[in-house]
Parts: C-alpha cells; structure tokens; sequence
C-alpha cells in the first residue's frame, strides 16, 4: 500500500538528480533507473514536465529530455551563504570557549 507513494517519489529524487548532473538524458538510461519500461517512463518524464511546469524538453525523436538552465536567484545565494557564514562562526565560538574553558584547568 506505501510502496506506490514511496516508488514515486524515489522516481522524483532521481529525475531530479540526473535533471541537476546532465543538460540532456536519455530514456534509455533512465527508465532503468525510474525501474520503468522506455515507454512508460517517456509517459511519466512528460507527465511530470507538464504538471511540474519544469523548464525541460521532451524530444521523442531521439528519445530524450533537454533541461533547461535554473534561473540564478542572487538573494537566495546571498541567504544561503549568510546562513552558512553565521553556523560555521557559531560553531568556531563554540570550539573556542571550549578550549578556553579547558585551558586553566591545566594549568
């Protein structure tokens, strides 16, 4: 009864995945991978560029999906890396009063 809700978004974090690494891949190396048949996984990849409204193209000539390049959010870059700069000192601070706590008592 899980194993469908499961199956489907283990599909999606593949997809995803391959969609982040290649430009371009093809049904052939992915419908093993979705443990779909060609067909079945050229239906989902169509199915999930159209309801997701990605920025992907389905060639069914050549049987393969063309990703589009992610637009570049600068203030989430910024955010994210704000975010990282203030755990990373947080955690400095942390090491150090430790150390300094330890400190005098070898001495």
């Amino acid at each position: 009864a899980c194993s469908e809700p499961f199956m489907e978004q283990a599909r999606h974090m593949i997809f995803e995945n391959f969609c982040r690494v290649h430009n371009c891949v093809s049904t052939k190396i992915l419908a093993p991978k979705l443990n779909l048949s060609e067909d079945e996984a050229e239906r989902w990849i169509v199915n999930l560029i159209l309801n997701a409204r990605l920025d992907a193209k389905f060639d069914s000539q050549q049987g393969h999906v063309v990703i589009g390049a992610p637009p570049i959010n600068v203030f989430q870059q910024i955010t994210d890396k704000i975010s990282n700069i203030t755990f990373n000192t947080s955690k400095a601070m942390v090491r150090l009063e430790t150390a300094m706590s330890i400190k005098p008592d070898r001495l």
